[in-house]
């Protein structure tokens, strides 16, 4: 029986270490960005990127206060732009299909500071990848937003099922928000790095890398 659980153990414990090693240099890069991206929220920061976008959400047929929305989602990730959005969107009589596309976009472009930083250590480049995002989300926009309004698609409107809570968040609470998303995300880490050592263990990840190896070129990852 020992013979069986040392080397399980042995693997785990591997696995652990591996994703700790993965973890920590995520972590020297997302701690200070989320400290910094705090301190820009409390500054007033993300209000006037809002602003600044106001006129650009004309263009994906969205008033100018979801701008708001967006660039808090940009900035300091779902949460934040999902209430912010509950704040505003009942007084907006916002349609079923403005709502998909502005949850298109923040899909597609959230949580910036951080994940740049992230893809940057990846192989990317920050400056491009931000780019290929912001614009990509702006598109994506476009094209749905006509998608939709030819075909009067989601014309209906939209209703609420679900408010956040709001309200000020004192820092002590804010700081436990993040040690909790942290020890989560390194569960999902963990969680990852044992997925790959399957695929690795079944063959798969070659297979794989060879089907997404000229995308990923172009991107800069290989």
């Amino acid at each position: 029986m020992t013979k069986i659980i040392s080397p399980v153990f042995l693997k785990v414990r591997d696995l652990f270490l591996e994703s700790v090693s993965v973890a920590l240099p995520l972590f020297r890069i997302m701690i200070p960005m989320i400290i910094v991206v705090k301190i820009l929220k409390e500054m007033g920061a993300i209000d006037i990127l809002g602003q600044w976008l106001a006129p650009v959400m004309g263009i994906v047929g969205l008033p100018g206060s979801m701008g708001l929305v967006w660039a808090a989602t940009m900035v300091a990730g779902f949460f934040p732009g999902m209430i912010i959005f509950a704040d505003l969107a009942a007084n907006e009589m916002l349609t079923v299909g403005q709502v998909t596309v502005l949850t298109s976009m923040m899909l597609i472009a959230h949580s910036l500071p951080v994940e740049l930083q992230i893809a940057d250590k990846a192989g990317p480049r920050w400056l491009s990848m931000g780019v290929f995002r912001v614009g990509g989300a702006l598109l994506y926009g476009l094209i749905l937003n006509q998608i939709l309004l030819w075909g009067n698609w989601l014309a209906e409107s939209s209703i609420l099922l679900w408010y956040p809570e709001s309200g000020p968040v004192d820092l002590q609470t804010w700081a436990w928000d993040q040690v909790v998303g942290l020890m989560l995300m390194f569960v999902i880490l963990l969680g990852i790095m044992l997925l790959m050592k399957l695929l690795d263990q079944f063959g798969l990840s070659k297979f794989l890398q060879s089907i997404f190896k000229p995308l990923l070129s172009k991107l800069g990852i290989g």
